[in-house]
């Protein structure tokens, strides 16, 4: 968890960054220096203003993302921390509570009863058959936020009476989202069937998480479905402010590394080439030898004799 000097040492470490970016497009503009790209010069300045607020933000996001619920279904349906955690086992996570396998499943069946649709309310007894269906590696753009309303946060403040660990929960909109050198895990048809059909998902983050998420935020993480419908962000990989945009550069920087690697390759094969053709040169020089030293070893006895 980040203290409290943490976060100030991250904010103090954006804004330095940022105000040396700033401080240069001030200086372009105000000595007129390229008035042809005045309008990007500012345009790139707003970019600045939004580094101040979104990088820290991110730093926040990334540090407890998935979140509590997120963690409790993957505690008990079989996701990334499954088997960790026995009945009476605690978590170990400085700075929340204790929580067993069985808060676990509180979490789960009161986010059920919460934002559950009627059919998923009326198995929320049957929370420990759940199965996972589908996971897959995902890049998601946040397309909208939304937190709790009134009678969502007064179930939980009267649910929080005797399950402190419960918390409110939103709703994070998101968008399939992708990049040309973004990897590619799954291929199979299931997969494929999804990104082709599936292009928006819901998914429920604590409050606490969602007031450092904005809208354009891009996560790339594994995504994981239970057999009633409801997905969770099971790990996250990455995440990205709003104003991340993909380069050309970075497709050249990946080319060049490619082009690198094959010119290694070239001249590693024409060493090894080089060192075959020396071998097989050298293979008569060694024949004579051997039938020099034949011949010598056989006239040896009769000079001996003479």
């Amino acid at each position: 968890m980040l203290t409290d000097l943490d976060t100030s040492s991250a904010q103090v470490d954006i804004a330095r960054a940022t105000n040396v970016m700033r401080n240069f497009y001030n200086y372009l503009l105000h000595h007129n220096v390229c008035p042809e790209f005045e309008s990007q010069i500012h345009a790139a300045r707003k970019v600045c203003d939004l580094a101040d607020v979104e990088l820290f933000n991110v730093v926040i996001a990334n540090e407890r993302l998935p979140g509590p619920f997120s963690g409790a279904v993957s505690a008990t349906h079989g996701g990334t921390v499954a088997g960790v955690y026995s009945g009476e086992q605690h978590w170990e996570n400085p700075g929340t509570p204790d929580r067993t396998l069985q808060d676990c499943r509180d979490i789960v069946e009161f986010a059920i009863s919460a934002y559950g649709s009627q059919q998923q309310y009326e198995k929320v007894t049957d929370v420990e058959m759940f199965e996972t269906v589908y996971q897959e590696q995902i890049s998601l753009e946040v397309t909208k936020i939304e937190m709790a309303d009134e009678a969502i946060r007064a179930l939980y403040d009267a649910a929080r009476e005797k399950k402190p660990f419960l918390a409110a929960l939103g709703k994070l909109q998101c968008r399939r989202w992708t990049y040309p050198l973004a990897p590619s895990f799954d291929r199979s048809d299931e997969a494929l069937r999804r990104q082709q059909s599936e292009h928006t998902m819901t998914l429920w983050v604590e409050e606490e998480i969602l007031q450092y998420c904005t809208v354009g935020m891009k996560i790339e993480g594994e995504v994981r479905e239970l057999d009633i419908g409801i997905k969770w962000l099971d790990s996250v990989r990455a995440i990205s402010p709003s104003f991340f945009e993909w380069l050309p550069n970075e497709l050249y920087e990946e080319e060049k590394a490619l082009k690198a690697e094959s010119e290694a390759q070239q001249r590693n094969n024409q060493t090894n080439l080089e060192l075959n053709e020396t071998d097989d040169a050298s293979e008569p020089v060694h024949s004579q030898i051997e039938e020099t030293e034949g011949i010598v070893e056989d006239i040896g006895p009769q000079v001996e004799g003479i």
